[in-house]
């Protein structure tokens, strides 16, 4: 017959080792890289009853979750994050957030747009060629540019300002307000 104490100190050991049934959660958010460099974002995420600013981690019984998260000014929402844990093992749950663009198009020569509202360092603005020959704007702070048929500028405004946009011929003028 094997003791009680020997029994015991298998138990123990046994629970010791094992890890218990939880895993690890990381939660983040990050902007996606297409416009400018990926970045980590401060985002409000939700597990189960877990609300908090990321990134953040969760030990969590080992099992399904679905991890969601809070909207951003100047990002599209990203769709829930389903992510599993396993017993003893780290889990990612990472949101990507891709900025909202704001695209100023050409219609006869003229900009379809002339207002275009952007977050600093945040919005994308796009000016765009639908004509079939070339188009020559002038985009302060950048200057000059001439676009192809199709082609398209793109640009991040760094810093809180208004900032015009005009055809070579200012015939057709905008402005981005940056806030």
């Amino acid at each position: 017959m094997v003791p009680v104490v020997v029994i015991l100190g298998v138990v123990v050991v046994a629970l010791l080792t094992s890890g218990g049934n939880s895993g690890t959660l990381v939660v983040e958010a990050a902007t996606s890289g297409r416009y400018y460099t990926a970045r980590s974002l401060t985002a409000t995420a939700t597990v189960e009853s877990s609300t908090g600013p990321t990134p953040f981690n969760l030990s969590l019984p080992q099992g399904a979750y679905s991890v969601t998260y809070a909207s951003i000014q100047g990002f599209a929402p990203p769709s829930p994050r389903e992510v599993t844990v396993i017993k003893g093992q780290t889990s990612y749950a990472i949101a990507v957030y891709q900025p909202l663009v704001k695209v100023v198009g050409t219609q006869g020569g003229l900009f379809n747009v002339t207002s275009v509202q952007a977050i600093r360092s945040v919005t994308p603005v796009v000016w765009l060629n639908t004509k079939n020959s070339y188009f020559v704007i002038n985009v302060q702070p950048t200057g000059r540019m001439v676009l192809g048929p199709d082609q398209n500028f793109t640009y991040v405004f760094s810093q809180s300002g208004s900032y015009s946009y005009s055809t070579l011929s200012g015939n057709s003028t905008g402005v981005v307000q940056v806030k």
